[in-house]
């Protein structure tokens, strides 16, 4: 990981991106860019009585900001880190955020889970999933106050390409992290064999294939990607999947989870789709989103 992007609207949430930005880099030895973006577009109905003296006046709060910015990041830079950029760019965050993504070839781009204007709304679900998309880099919204480096992180998966990609980005992202991976095993047939009277006995041992066949390719993927069973563990769990992400962060105390999308038709949605937009909201750690542009389907 080469360069890392934090977006701030410079409220206390975002101020939290930052903060956790810097760790980040510290850990990866990441170039760290802190972005705000001003949107100067409502002078524009004033410019008949400003007159010229709109340009002005956008170009003081342009420099107000930078300046806040500026203080901001010096404050919080503790550490001293060279590699650190302060840019402020003019326009509405939701297109100058990715857009300077793009540009910059962020690898990362931090957001908080709360804060003023557009990081206010990541609840919603709109304009993060703008933001996600149009970046077309793996997105982390930072929720918990960046006290010391990633610990314990939780990935869910679906053997999905989304689901290689999330784990790559957690070990990057959380290289010292004792690493979970967590599968939430589909029956699909189970409710068809009540049903039609299946005995329950044949019923359970059905279920028993289905998650030791999903432990067994479980642990095949954490041998692959290289994890340590001494920092790693696998778990296999039915039920739904939001619910059991989020009771297993909280069991576990991951203050990482990290998951991942398909890029090619979830990223048309408004939302991330239901999963990942309610882990936003529910779970009480720090959340990763990585989509994937490959067509979804097994991992090869």
């Amino acid at each position: 990981m080469k360069q890392i992007l934090a977006a701030t609207d410079l409220s206390g949430s975002s101020i939290d991106a930052i903060e956790r930005g810097f760790l980040i880099a510290k850990a990866t030895g990441a170039r760290l860019t802190v972005l705000h973006a001003v949107d100067v577009s409502p002078l524009d109905r004033l410019r008949d009585l400003l007159g010229e003296e709109t340009e002005a006046i956008g170009q003081k709060v342009v420099e107000d900001a930078r300046a806040q910015l500026r203080d901001l990041v010096a404050e919080l830079n503790t550490a001293q880190h060279d590699s650190v950029e302060i840019r402020v760019e003019c326009g509405r965050a939701a297109s100058v955020v990715p857009n300077f993504a793009t540009a910059s070839k962020a690898e990362l781009l931090l957001i908080g889970a709360h804060g003023q204007g557009f990081l206010h709304r990541i609840l919603l679900g709109s304009t993060a999933s703008i933001l996600i998309r149009e970046s077309r880099c793996p997105a982390l919204v930072v929720k918990l106050p960046p006290r010391h480096a990633y610990k314990r992180a939780l990935v869910p998966v679906d053997f999905s390409p989304g689901s290689l990609s999330a784990i790559a980005l957690a070990q990057a992202v959380a290289p010292n992290a004792a690493l979970t991976l967590l599968h939430v095993a589909d029956a699909p047939i189970e409710g068809m064999m009540f049903y039609a009277g299946v005995a329950q006995e044949r019923i359970d041992a059905y279920l028993r294939e289905i998650n030791l066949a999903a432990f067994d390719r479980l642990c095949q993927l954490a041998k692959a990607v290289g994890l340590e069973p001494t920092s790693s563990n696998c778990l296999v769990v039915r039920g739904d999947p939001t619910r059991q992400i989020v009771a297993h962060q909280e069991m576990l105390r991951s203050d990482l989870v990290a998951v991942g999308k398909h890029g090619t038709n979830v990223s048309r949605e408004l939302l991330l789709g239901s999963v990942t937009n309610h882990l936003v909201s529910e779970l009480q750690s720090d959340l990763l989103v990585v989509v994937d542009d490959r067509l979804p389907g097994d991992m090869p």
